[in-house]
């Protein structure tokens, strides 16, 4: 074919970037990902299901670049649970056991909330709340995603994210109090 050792050696060098790239998504996103779909869906093998093809589709397109991978990802994801619900009325939003962690021993950006006995309570009520609202407070706290990130996963402008994830967060506050909870005033 005319491409001599030189050009193999660059063909596999770059290969095994993609690859590379890939694999340090998976370890890094998959987590997050299978908690975030599994609190849309409600359930742990459709959301496994959907972040596999995922990343299969990360694996096809060439055009992800490194830097957007994240907001990428979680907008497939999200895009493949919505799909698979329509089709499927039987998948709901997940109910209060919905954040339990995927199995996996790096920390998650949600333990952080952990650190409160009230936490669970806590957790319970975001499930409960509409799933707009359940899924901005998942990005936004339980992903560690930045307003930009979830403005193109969820497609809403910008300008909107910290003020719909304000009136989530109030609802909260108003189920937390209403639960006899200190929380808002």
């Amino acid at each position: 074919l005319g491409i001599g050792k030189t050009g193999v050696g660059k063909i596999g060098r770059l290969k095994s970037g993609r690859e590379k790239f890939i694999e340090e998504c998976v370890a890094s996103y998959a987590p997050q990902l299978i908690a975030y779909v599994r609190g849309v869906c409600g359930n742990l093998e459709t959301a496994q299901d959907a972040v596999q093809e995922a990343f299969i589709k990360l694996c096809e397109n060439q055009n992800v670049a490194e830097d957007g991978a994240r907001a990428w990802l979680y907008r497939v994801c999200r895009n493949n649970v919505l799909d698979v619900m329509r089709k499927d009325s039987r998948l709901r939003p997940a109910d209060e056991d919905f954040f339990e962690r995927a199995d996996d021993e790096s920390p998650q950006p949600f333990e952080r909330l952990m650190l409160s006995e009230d936490a669970e309570q806590m957790l319970k009520e975001v499930s409960r709340l509409p799933q707009r609202q359940c899924e901005l407070l998942m990005l936004r706290y339980f992903s560690d995603l930045s307003y930009a990130e979830i403005s193109e996963v969820m497609r809403i402008p910008s300008g909107s994210v910290g003020v719909l994830i304000g009136r989530a967060l109030e609802d909260l506050k108003k189920r937390m109090k209403g639960k006899g909870f200190g929380y808002g005033t």
